[in-house]
């Protein structure tokens, strides 16, 4: 029986404890860490899976409501687990960092509602917003973190927040400027599509990323955005992956899962679809990266 099954409602703690359980499980070859802790206090965790010293990055869970991708990021992990003790799946000299919920307290509005939120000034602004629970994008201090990171393309605006000033961006900064890090990949769950344009980054640069993006769609089926499409209308720069790539200026992608028409609040039903639809990537992804890095 596996340890991690999608189609299920999965709050915070069981994201905690599930990915707990994995680490004990596979301890020779999973290891679990805190990066950082959010402002109502709950722990940013991630699971490095191989002893490499350069490894991709794959976070999930930045936007709250998105929660179905980090339990599908377990079961990945899990499977890959499950592979490299039966022999079938060795890193050699690269691995893969995976941060299932970058953004726990969204997540825990989004699942449990603003009761979830413990400090009573957080939940209180929080309900000020006037937002439905499962629709909250953002963190305990309603700030989008995904327009929070300072980039080319930052613009303060209503949510945005002082550049870098999150507890979540700053753990996400840490850790790629402590790890070696080769390339990352940004989960989010809207519209079965990935992008890949850098406006902030040069021609060469772009022609890579436009080659992994067309290697990863055919795996997953989904559709690659043009670059006149790197960011909504009327939305800001500042996202993990603008940060990611003007400061680590390593390959950098955002993978979109789910239909686009799909309501809120996400059906977990669509875990086990997505996780059928991107179970490779994070492979496919990891040999891209390293034959980039290589040349």
């Amino acid at each position: 029986m596996n340890i991690i099954e999608p189609d299920q409602l999965y709050k915070y703690n069981d994201i905690i404890n599930k990915s707990i359980c994995l680490a004990e499980v596979y301890k020779n070859i999973l290891k679990l860490e805190t990066i950082g802790i959010s402002h109502d206090n709950r722990n940013i965790i991630m699971l490095k899976l191989g002893r490499c010293k350069k490894n991709i990055l794959i976070t999930a869970g930045v936007h709250g409501r998105e929660y179905v991708n980090s339990a599908v990021l377990l079961r990945i992990i899990e499977n890959y687990c499950s592979l490299m003790t039966l022999g079938k799946l060795d890193f050699k000299d690269c691995g893969i960092i995976f941060v299932p919920v970058l953004n726990p307290d969204g997540y825990v509005i989004a699942t449990e509602g603003f009761k979830g939120i413990k400090d009573k000034k957080l939940r209180c602004y929080c309900k000020s917003m006037n937002e439905k629970s499962f629709m909250w994008k953002w963190n305990a201090r309603a700030v989008d973190i995904n327009r929070n990171f300072i980039s080319s393309m930052y613009e303060k605006k209503v949510h945005t927040g002082d550049v870098n000033s999150e507890n979540e961006t700053k753990a996400f900064i840490t850790l790629v400027q402590y790890e070696d890090t080769i390339g990352y990949l940004d989960i989010h769950s809207r519209g079965n599509v990935i992008y890949y344009y850098r406006n902030a980054m040069g021609k060469d640069y772009n022609t890579t990323q436009k080659n992994i993006a067309r290697r990863l769609a055919e795996i997953t089926g989904y559709n690659i955005m043009p670059p006149s499409l790197e960011i909504d209308s009327n939305d800001t720069g500042g996202n993990t992956v603008h940060y990611y790539s003007e400061y680590i200026n390593k390959p950098a992608l955002t993978l979109e899962t789910i239909d686009d028409n799909a309501a809120f609040p996400l059906s977990y039903t669509y875990a086990g679809h997505v996780y059928y639809q991107i179970r490779y990537v994070p492979l496919e992804f990891l040999q891209l990266c390293r034959y980039n890095a290589s040349c």
